[in-house]
């Protein structure tokens, strides 16, 4: 009676041990699938996604009003301003003609990304918030622009997030670009 008493006792305390505690998250999927025709990737848990055509929008944690988000395109072969990676390099890293204090380009650098060849790009830009106010603020923002070459046209990813919290954000969009599966 004493040892099958203390076997209950073992095990219960085993369960509750195992079993999650108040106020934990307990450890599911890294993120919802995002499937379009061109591309496969999982969200992060926690991140908004918004299908575009040819794309998707994910967007995360925000500070200063202004959230992280992840711009995920397809351009197709022929687009009339973005012929292909280079030729989006080129147009992003013009010079301005009204230079912004603060707004800085990196240089673009040849990476791979999917296992393909792909160009980077990162840079410190601003943007008001609200956009619209005469009364806005300014908030540091730090992008990295990657294009990734397909088989016809190329995929674009787009990260932004207020510099404030771009170091934490920053770890998520390098799990977001290791886990896309382009299609083409």
């Amino acid at each position: 009676m004493t040892l099958l008493f203390m076997t209950l006792l073992l095990a219960g305390a085993l369960g509750a041990a195992a079993a999650p505690q108040p106020g934990t998250k307990t450890m599911g999927p890294p993120g919802k699938p995002v499937v379009d025709a061109s591309f496969q990737l999982r969200a992060p848990e926690g991140w908004s996604v918004e299908k575009k055509p040819g794309g998707a929008v994910l967007t995360g944690p925000a500070a200063e009003g202004l959230p992280a988000r992840v711009i995920l395109r397809y351009v197709r072969p022929g687009h009339a301003l973005y012929a292909d990676p280079h030729a989006y390099m080129a147009r992003l890293t013009k010079p301005s003609s009204i230079p912004m204090k603060g707004w800085k380009n990196g240089p673009v650098e040849k990476t791979v990304a999917a296992g393909r060849r792909a160009l980077r790009l990162e840079r410190d830009t601003t943007e008001f918030i609200p956009p619209e106010s005469m009364a806005s603020k300014e908030v540091a923002v730090r992008e990295e622009h990657l294009a990734v070459y397909a088989s016809a046209g190329f995929y674009l990813l787009v990260y932004s997030a207020p510099r404030s919290i771009d170091a934490a954000q920053r770890r998520v969009w390098r799990g977001i670009v290791a886990g896309f599966k382009p299609k083409f």
